[in-house]
């Protein structure tokens, strides 16, 4: 990953500068601190998916956004879709940026999640602290980790939101204001009410008898659908990855930043 400093006013761009020794993010937050952060996707080179989310969890204007997303372009220009991955530092009017192409999904690797006891401290902000409290959770050998509270209810991912599917065809979801809600997330509420599809927002998520599916969202992944879920106690529940439900908000949501 390449490491950009731009240095802000209220409206746009003072100056910037790349820092080649900065190849990740603990080494960013080494050297300049900690603060809220953010992950972006592009789309048509330099237009990012649901700008406003980012800006506000930024605490930025859009306008200050989008013109540091311009000028990564202009003096480092991309020629695949990225990842962009944006810090505003606590101590200096101070943004870092990575930049990366969006990594490949494999529609035919099997996903499996599993479920972790534990729950995002203040789920209105993404701050860099949480990328250090995350990592508590070892994800290896699993594409997420799912947090569940302490009455064993689905809350969201360490990188993702979470939905269910029941053998009803609803959708199940946490309520926005109990979980960090992402863009993609976003997207597929505007997807249901667009085609009348009702989402139950609850306290939590539980799997049972009636769970058919899951899927999980993200800045990369999309909608992703689950087909394994390891349980606590290392039981494995099989959803169904080609529930119709699942691959109809999949096209829906890729509609919608193509």
């Amino acid at each position: 990953m390449v490491f950009w400093i731009f240095e802000f006013v209220s409206n746009g761009v003072e100056a910037y500068s790349k820092d080649e020794d900065i190849d990740t993010i603990d080494k960013a937050i080494a050297k300049h601190g900690g603060g809220a952060y953010t992950v972006m996707r592009t789309v048509n080179n330099i237009n990012i998916v649901m700008p406003q989310i980012h800006a506000v969890r930024l605490g930025i204007s859009l306008v200050l956004l989008e013109s540091v997303v311009k000028k990564l372009y202009d003096i480092n220009p991309w020629d695949a879709e990225q990842r962009i991955t944006v810090i505003k530092f606590d101590r200096q009017n101070l943004l870092g940026v990575f930049h990366e192409p969006l990594p490949s999904v494999d529609s035919n690797r099997v996903i499996r999640v599993k479920m972790v006891k534990g729950t995002r401290h203040n789920p209105s902000q993404k701050t860099t602290n949480w990328i250090k409290e995350r990592r508590k959770w070892d994800k290896e050998f699993f594409e997420e980790c799912i947090l569940i509270d302490e009455m064993g209810r689905i809350q969201e991912g360490l990188s993702s939101n979470v939905f269910i599917v029941d053998d009803l065809n609803r959708i199940h979801a946490v309520k926005p204001e109990k979980v960090l809600r992402g863009s993609i997330a976003c997207l597929v509420g505007q997807c249901a009410v667009e085609h009348q599809i009702k989402i139950d927002y609850t306290d939590g998520l539980i799997l049972d008898h009636h769970t058919t599916a899951m899927f999980i969202t993200s800045t990369s992944r999309l909608v992703m659908a689950v087909n394994e879920v390891v349980l606590m106690d290392q039981s494995v529940i099989k959803l169904d990855p080609q529930n119709t439900v699942v691959l109809n908000m999949s096209e829906w949501v890729k509609e919608k930043i193509v």
